[in-house]
C-alpha cells in the first residue's frame, strides 16, 4: 500500500526500464528471462520483456533492459536502485525510466498461465479498492484489460 498527496502526480507503472551489472549467473539471460526484482520496498517477480544492448548476457555483463512485472503494477522511483535475483543469479542496477501506460511494448500482457491471469484480476480489483479517487480510472483500465486478456 502506497499512501500519497492528492497533489501527488505518481502511478503505478507495469514497466520500467533498468541498467543491470549480473554478478552470477550460471548460463545466459535473454529476454523473457524472470526473476525476482527488489526496489526499494517493492518485491515481485519481473520479466526482462526486451534488452537493447545486447541478445544476451552473462557473469559480468552489463545491459540496459526493459522489465515487466507479472503480478501487479508498482509504485517505484526513478533512480531508484534494483537487486534481481533468482536462486543463485544474482543481479543489482538501477531504474533508467519509468514506462507510461501508452508506451507499453505489449499492454495488458498477462506473463504466466490462467490460474496466473485470475489471480491477476483479483489482484487489481483489490488494489482498486485501496486506491485514491485519482486513480480509480487508472485502476479501472488495468481491470479491463486483465478480463480482455482473459477473455482472449
Amino acid at each position: 500500500m502506497v499512501l500519497l498527496s492528492p497533489q501527488a502526480d505518481l502511478r503505478a507503472t507495469w514497466e520500467f526500464e533498468g541498467q543491470i551489472v549480473i554478478l552470477h549467473h550460471p548460463t545466459t539471460i535473454t529476454a523473457n528471462y524472470q526473476a525476482m526484482v527488489h526496489v526499494g520496498s517493492v518485491r515481485q517477480t519481473a520479466a526482462i520483456m526486451e534488452m537493447y544492448d545486447k541478445d544476451q548476457i552473462r557473469t559480468g555483463d552489463k545491459a540496459r533492459c526493459r522489465f515487466r512485472f507479472v503480478r501487479h503494477p508498482e509504485f517505484i522511483r526513478q533512480d531508484a536502485r534494483i537487486v534481481f535475483r533468482e536462486g543463485r543469479t544474482k543481479a543489482v542496477g538501477k531504474v533508467l525510466k519509468l514506462i507510461d501506460r501508452k508506451d507499453e511494448v505489449n499492454p495488458g500482457l498477462i506473463i504466466g498461465n490462467k490460474r496466473t491471469s485470475e489471480r491477476q484480476k483479483i489482484g487489481a480489483a483489490s488494489a482498486a479498492q485501496r486506491l485514491t479517487a485519482a486513480d480509480r480510472a487508472e485502476a479501472a483500465y488495468q481491470i479491463r484489460v486483465a478480463e480482455a486478456a482473459a477473455r482472449a
